[in-house]
């Protein structure tokens, strides 16, 4: 070890100054009682056993670095022996060659153990114009004067030091958590505000110090306003349960907080504060309207099909009942649309369970983007009287390395999605545009359009559109949040925006596949086909 790394006085100092001046006080006043010309006290780490504190009166720098061998080779001869007199001894006579030959001058070094409830707490080193290494010794009541007064030094640094560690340890641990925490007086003035609060309602900790409590958190329950936990604990509580509420931030947005308020009181039960911890709950939330949304989707969407199935199968089935073949063949034929849909209802459900598990898996291959639209166009265009398909992508687009299903599930879903929610008909286009790196297909509509705060969520899982002509459309909200599931795995994006002429214009991109790795991809791509 170097005393300069882990012992220099100014690095104690930087840490606790109280405890150098203390500890500098009684150095000068045993240095000055003993005749001594100079005196060292170093304090160990009671865990790691290491010097934490040096503290020391009549030596420069360079004098106290040639001390840190010397607490070195003392602390473990020290902590083994007994009586420590005899090791004293031998390590005195030694350290008086080295301070000699080391340019400290002819001075006698007294090593002397300070023990603290029986265990080695410290090391006092001083510094004597004498050559008798006899000097405490021979004078035992000298060495209890300097246990006394140095162990009660020794006692307040610990406690000190403990305190000191403890509040950092405090400090750090709320510095840190993840849940807001804030902390006011008797009076209801802020006295700590932490940064996940900062972030949370933000406010920032050197703008609230001192204000009322109620001016920086506003929160709000179902019920009415949340109080400060002086006022909202009863007399004989400490801790208050968690209340789910709402908390309005500095610029008057809302985010739902789970509050917990506890009382801080002294020994005799008088209050000096409180705490209210406060934890974001707005993925819990989301979780939950989730988890609502899907119970709905699940006792109407498949509901409706299995009513249907269930009536006309049950109709079919009555004893005595005779239909003509163009009625049977009708009613057939809606028992085996209906399947359909509940099928593609449920094969959407487990799709996105497996999406959310992170089961997408791709089989890339280089792509031909105009004849896979202009097919999915083609097809659709079969499946609704009332829209026509237009498709406007250039011949000569580049390729793609893409999944050919996976794609094709994007193409047809937003077709289908603008179909429903443009019931009354008209044209639907299909766009392409090239990018430098990437290639672009835009489904344009000519429908009602999305309100500017639904484009974001109308990706999420199970999210449909309330009101106005939306209510018509039927599904379970997951085709857009497949789509754009699968455009993200293939490294592209996805969204929507107003169409020029109305309407809206969902939009998607794909990463292009360099012209230079075609040849390589095509042999591999050969090679593969033929070993089948």
């Amino acid at each position: 070890m170097k005393a300069t790394d882990k012992a220099s006085p100014e690095k104690a100092a930087e840490g606790l100054p109280e405890i150098q001046g203390a500890l500098r006080l009684a150095i000068s006043n045993i240095v000055r009682a003993l005749g001594s010309v100079a005196g060292v006290v170093a304090l160990l780490d009671e865990a790691e056993r290491k010097p934490f504190q040096l503290a020391s009166y009549g030596l420069n720098k360079k004098a106290l670095a040639q001390i840190g061998p010397l607490i070195d080779q003392a602390i473990p001869q020290l902590e083994a022996d007994g009586s420590s007199l005899k090791v004293l001894t031998e390590l005195s006579r030694q350290v008086f060659q080295d301070s000699t030959a080391s340019g400290l001058g002819r001075f006698h070094v007294v090593a002397l153990p300070l023990r603290s409830e029986g265990r080695l707490a410290g090391l006092l080193f001083l510094f004597h114009p004498s050559e008798n290494p006899q000097l405490i010794a021979e004078h035992p009541a000298v060495y209890n004067i300097i246990l006394d007064e140095v162990g009660i030094v020794i006692q307040n640094a610990r406690l000190l030091q403990r305190l000191i560690e403890e509040k950092r340890w405090l400090e750090a641990v709320i510095r840190h958590s993840a849940d807001g925490i804030l902390i006011v007086d008797r009076h209801q003035r802020i006295l700590g505000f932490n940064p996940a609060l900062e972030r949370m309602a933000g406010w920032r900790s050197e703008e609230v110090h001192g204000r009322s409590c109620q001016q920086v958190l506003r929160l709000r329950s179902a019920a009415g306003g949340l109080d400060n936990p002086l006022v909202f604990l009863a007399d004989d509580q400490k801790a208050s349960r968690p209340v789910e509420g709402v908390l309005l931030t500095r610029d008057d947005r809302q985010v739902n907080v789970e509050a917990n308020y506890a009382v801080i009181q002294g020994d005799s039960g008088e209050v000096l504060g409180g705490v209210i911890g406060v934890r974001d709950i707005t993925a819990r939330k989301e979780a939950q309207e989730l988890q609502s949304t899907f119970l709905s989707v699940i006792s109407h969407e498949l509901q409706t099909p299995i009513a249907i199935i269930e009536g006309y199968a049950g109709l079919l089935s009555e004893e005595g009942l005779h239909l003509p073949k163009d009625q049977l063949r009708q009613k057939l034929g809606v028992i085996r649309e209906e399947s359909r849909l509940l099928s593609k209802m449920v094969e959407n459900l487990l799709y996105a369970s497996r999406i959310q598990a992170g089961g997408l898996e791709l089989r890339r291959e280089p792509v031909d983007l105009p004849s896979l639209v202009r097919r999915v166009a083609q097809r659709m265009g079969h499946t609704s009287r009332k829209h026509t398909i237009e498709v406007a992508v250039p011949s000569d687009f580049p390729t793609v390395m893409a999944d050919y299903e996976r794609v094709q599930e994007v193409l047809t879903n937003l077709i289908d999605n603008a179909m429903k929610y443009f019931p009354k008909g008209g044209p639907i286009r299909i766009e392409g545009e090239v990018r430098s790196s990437e290639v672009a297909i835009s489904v344009v509509d000519s429908g009602p359009g999305i309100p500017e705060a639904e484009r974001e969520k109308v990706f999420d899982r199970f999210f449909r559109r309330e009101g106005g002509r939306a209510n018509i459309a039927k599904g379970t909200g997951l085709g857009l949040f497949i789509c754009k599931s699968i455009v993200e795995a293939h490294g592209g994006r996805i969204w929507v925006e107003p169409a020029p002429a109305g309407g809206s214009r969902f939009r998607f991109t794909l990463p292009r596949l360099e012209p230079a790795a075609l040849p390589a991809i095509a042999s591999h791509m050969f090679l593969a086909r033929t070993k089948k």
